[in-house]
């Protein structure tokens, strides 16, 4: 972090991407104001989110948080999870 301040860097977004993340990252960037954070249900850890962790979600949503992320939809074809990453997708969005 050192370095990348002395050559003039001025923030480096983090993205936490499970509910099991978010604290240890929030922890992380406190230390640091370099350090931007960003919090959010990734599509490839489908499995592991539940709609609890979207009411979550929105209580780490406090300034100093630049984005929520990371997010998205990763769709293979015959991907079953599908449905429940559309679902997650746009109640974060």
């Amino acid at each position: 972090l050192q370095t990348c301040a002395e050559q003039g860097m001025r923030g480096i977004v983090v993205p936490a991407v499970t509910r099991a993340t978010w604290d240890n990252l929030r922890a992380v960037c406190n230390r640091s104001p370099l350090l931007w954070p960003t919090f959010g249900l990734h599509p490839c850890y489908c499995a592991e989110h539940t709609d609890e962790h979207l009411q979550v979600l929105e209580s780490y949503l406090q300034p100093g948080v630049v984005a929520v992320g990371e997010i998205g939809l990763d769709a293979w074809e015959g991907d079953r999870d599908l449905p429940r990453q559309q679902e997650l997708f746009a109640a974060q969005l």
